[in-house]
């Protein structure tokens, strides 16, 4: 019995040592989630206007529907779509839909489509996408003076160059 204890107490003293030297593990847990709907039933009706008035840490999560946007995020959030194929950014065939140039991000479950480039990465670090469709566009993805980005289980259709 006594030995479960010391194990326990060592077991602690450890998980305390690990969360003092890495405190950025857990980066966005203070942070807040909005909420965007295109037909208004949310606080917000485009994803520009959330991501400009949320903080380092939030989370936006975007309902159903069709944003005709040119997204540009240039702060540590996460945005999510409730699935691809449902939320659709439309670039309306502009330069970009989505332009990141910050770090430490998820972009999540959309169809972009209709731009020059579907996501420009420019001095960003720590991106993920992940689960989008990406379609209809010069270039799917473009990455210039960025590094440790993880972009997996996305879907490329009718793009002239998936990624470069």
């Amino acid at each position: 019995m006594r030995k479960k204890i010391v194990i326990l107490l060592i077991l602690n003293l450890l998980l305390i040592l690990f969360i003092h030297l890495f405190p950025s593990v857990n980066i966005n847990a203070s942070g807040s989630i909005i909420y965007v709907d295109v037909n208004g039933g949310e606080e917000y009706t485009n994803i520009q206007d959330a991501i400009d008035d949320a903080s380092n840490g939030d989370t936006i999560y975007v309902n159903s529907g069709v944003y005709y946007e040119n997204i540009f995020i240039n702060k540590t959030i996460n945005l999510f779509g409730n699935k691809k194929g449902i939320s659709i950014i439309n670039g309306s065939m502009n330069k970009y839909t989505i332009y990141v140039s910050t770090y430490n991000i998820t972009i999540q479950n959309f169809t972009i489509k209709n731009s020059q480039v579907g996501i420009i990465l420019k001095n960003s670090y720590n991106i993920t996408i992940r689960g989008n469709t990406i379609q209809q566009t010069e270039i799917g993805i473009n990455t210039e003076n960025s590094s440790n980005n993880k972009i997996y289980l996305n879907d490329f259709k009718g793009n002239a160059i998936s990624a470069s």
